[in-house]
């Protein structure tokens, strides 16, 4: 039997998409080896993204809706993946904006897609914009892009057998092999796909020379082995569509199908098993009573958007320090006895002394958090450590601290829900109306 049926084909190559995608080594190991969640749930979400793009740009641009759930939801999944996707689909759009019909309209539903990006997204677009402005925040540590680059050797012909996330691998390599062999059989804009592919692989190889400061804006990015991803999603795409432009019996295609599955999960498993049998250094890998005892011990030292200390104490310091849950004298800068209890809205602590003591509790003071003392709530300010300063007095006191959301977050967390809803009911609107017509154009 061979599959002649467009519609059939068309859905071979998604399922064979999904899978290589899904099952990809670089997708897999941020959840299986490095539990890397935002991460993870963002990429699911990357491929609705540039099917929204494809979308405004060749298909129904009234259906704007699909880039803009497809950008929230990473907006809200994984910070650095939003900056990345949204550059490249900024740059899709603008190299290919001249190729388009009705390019009036295509262009106003971008700017109304990324407008009610940027509506949905507000929420938290205020939260960070609030404590970004009210404190000093410690920024992720930057490393220079050239010292996470691989050869082209190694991104071109490493087959990647020991399961190396930060390189493509075995099945990506093929896909571009399978790519190369049969894109310019596809449509125009596969062949800007496959171009793209290239340019990202370059990006990622030492052909490119990337500042070396680290604190350059561009090494905000961590790791220029990130647009694996992207190499992974139009790669998998391309070879898929290649793939079933061929004339195969379905027992070929469905060998293939499970070929692809058996082998991507054979490496992340024995990836996996490396990781359980190897030395106990992982995070991910360790029993939870072990745990504590080594991050406080100073073997953890990701101290990311955390308040800055006013430089009496070093901001690692200041962190260990709450990890510790230390209740800090700052007359003196020794520990205070406290007891310390945990409940889903509030963080409670049981302090006596025989003297009027000021303290530093072990919460950082970001804007929102409230404390109470003995059920009355009160006043406090930052302490050098950024932590909640307070005066407790003489004898046996409750202390309890917890965050509340502020006016201002508030109504854009409102203002968020209604831009939710609006998308919603506007893309059901339009899917209705579109079923509609089909019956009617089907009745004449």
């Amino acid at each position: 039997m061979v599959i002649d049926s467009k519609g059939d084909k068309k859905d071979f190559a998604g399922l064979l998409f999904a899978t290589l995608y899904t099952f990809s080594l670089y997708r897999l190991d941020n959840i299986v080896i490095r539990f890397a969640t935002g991460k993870f749930i963002a990429y699911a979400f990357i491929p609705l993204v540039f099917y929204g793009l494809f979308v405004i740009l060749k298909g129904d641009y009234r259906k704007w809706y699909i880039l803009s759930i497809g950008m929230s939801l990473i907006a809200y999944s994984h910070l650095i993946s939003l900056l990345l996707t949204g550059l490249l689909v900024g740059f899709i759009f603008i190299t290919t904006f001249g190729f388009v019909n009705s390019k009036k309209e295509r262009l106003v539903s971008f700017i109304v897609a990324v407008l009610s990006t940027i509506s949905i997204f507000a929420f938290q677009l205020v939260l960070m914009g609030e404590q970004t402005l009210s404190n000093a925040i410690v920024k992720p540590q930057g490393v220079s892009l050239n010292a996470t680059a691989h050869s082209l050797k190694d991104l071109l012909l490493n087959l990647n057998f020991d399961n190396n996330y930060t390189l493509p691998g075995f099945l990506i390599i093929i896909c571009l092999l399978v790519s190369l062999i049969g894109v310019f059989r596809l449509q125009k804009y596969d062949v800007l796909i496959f171009i793209l592919t290239l340019i990202l692989i370059i990006l990622e190889s030492p052909l490119i020379h990337w500042p070396e400061n680290s604190e350059h804006v561009v090494s905000s990015i961590q790791f220029i082995w990130r647009l694996n991803n992207f190499i992974t999603l139009f790669t998998a795409y391309l070879a898929s569509k290649v793939f079933v432009s061929f004339t195969l019996r379905k027992e070929y295609l469905i060998a293939v199908l499970i070929g692809v599955i058996g082998l991507t999960t054979f490496f992340t498993v024995s990836q996996a098993r490396k990781t359980v049998e190897g030395p106990q250094t992982s995070f991910n890998n360790m029993p939870k009573e072990e745990l504590l005892s080594v991050v406080t011990n100073g073997d953890y030292h990701a101290t990311d958007y955390m308040l800055k200390t006013d430089g009496s104490i070093s901001d690692y310091d200041a962190f260990q320090r709450k990890l510790r849950h230390e209740v800090i004298n700052l007359q003196n800068n020794q520990v205070v006895k406290a007891k310390m209890s945990v409940s889903s809205l509030k963080t409670n602590f049981e302090v006596i002394s025989d003297k009027n003591l000021t303290v530093s509790l072990p919460v950082y003071a970001y804007k929102g958090v409230a404390v109470d003392l003995d059920g009355q709530k009160i006043g406090f300010k930052k302490a050098p450590d950024s932590g909640v300063e307070l005066v407790i007095p003489k004898g046996k006191h409750q202390i309890a601290v917890s965050y509340q959301y502020t006016v201002i977050a508030k109504s854009f967390f409102v203002i968020s829900m209604l831009s939710v809803l609006t998308v919603i009911l506007y893309g059901g609107y339009t899917y209705r109306s579109e079923l509609i017509n089909s019956k009617k154009r089907e009745q004449l």
